[in-house]
């Protein structure tokens, strides 16, 4: 049927026409979009245009977009992107590595000398000889010439007239102040009287190891004495002297009621005299009132 609106409403003829043959849940939509639109247009405009609100939920299921137990993503698309990717970049340093190994290295295989790139002649020069490893013409140990100690065979040994790497012709050997040692570096021994020096050598070592043992240790501190009998004996005289004079000084500092009294220097239960000196000012101090003379 036709339905006659007035210009007024129309758009809520515009949006009854439209929901016509539609389901009763878009009649409801369409009621509440024209009921939005009358009130706030502004604002129903602008909760269209409103980007997405970020929920716990989104947070967490872009956080499970990775298995960090498989190492891999749950998306099999991204997955196969990712893995080619990194399968690009590998090949990509990896070209690069051998480009600069190439560079820098030798371009053939030193074991089976074959040649690593195909442009490069197989490397058939022999190497260089070994009979002069040294810049001078002596050995640096022994002092000696290289025709007398070289690890050659003589006939390989360099000659006489040679002298460093590539010969170069006779020159004297003059060896430094501080090479004019009087043992044989190799051996260890003294060249002449070596029983005598090598004594001597551990007579010093033995004093100086004395020296340095006697300087860190003086005190035994778990046997509380001194480690050189001669001075624990010392330090032993020293405090039993110490002890007496700390013990007479304090038995002067006692009152004269403690220091004078008669069980202080006689036994009462043993009868028998301790001390006769005191016993002696005892029996004076007692007896100073009948000897004491007369005043005129």
């Amino acid at each position: 049927t036709d339905s006659t609106v007035a210009p007024s409403r129309g758009g809520m003829a515009e949006s009854v026409a439209d929901s016509q043959g539609a389901p009763p849940d878009k009649w409801v939509q369409h009621l509440q979009e024209y009921r939005q639109a009358q009130l706030r247009p502004d604002l129903y405009e602008a909760a269209k245009r409103r980007e997405p609100k970020v929920t716990h939920g989104s947070v967490m299921a872009r956080d499970r977009a990775f298995d960090p137990v498989l190492g891999r993503f749950r998306d099999g698309a991204v997955e196969r992107a990712t893995a080619q990717r990194e399968r690009e970049a590998a090949v990509a340093a990896s070209n690069r590595g051998r480009d600069k190994q190439l560079r820098v290295s030798q371009r053939y295989d030193i074991v089976t000398h074959k040649a690593l790139v195909d442009d490069e002649p197989v490397a058939t020069a022999r190497p260089p000889s070994q009979t002069y490893r040294s810049r001078v013409g002596f050995n640096i140990i022994s002092n000696e010439p290289l025709a007398n100690h070289h690890f050659d065979r003589p006939d390989r040994r360099p000659r006489g007239g040679d002298s460093g790497v590539g010969g170069g012709g006779a020159r004297a050997h003059v060896a430094h102040a501080s090479m004019d040692r009087d043992f044989d570096v190799v051996t260890g021994r003294y060249l002449a009287d070596h029983e005598a020096k090598a004594a001597r050598d551990e007579d010093i070592a033995r004093r100086r190891a004395a020296d340095r043992w006697w300087q860190t240790r003086d005190f035994d501190p778990v046997r509380q004495r001194f480690y050189d009998a001669e001075k624990d004996a010392k330090a032993a005289a020293a405090e039993a002297a110490a002890q007496q004079r700390r013990g007479a000084a304090k038995a002067a500092a006692l009152p004269p009621a403690e220091r004078l009294r008669e069980t202080a220097g006689y036994d009462v239960v043993g009868h028998r005299v301790i001390d006769e000196e005191r016993m002696r000012v005892i029996d004076a101090r007692i007896h100073r009132p009948l000897v004491r003379p007369l005043r005129q």
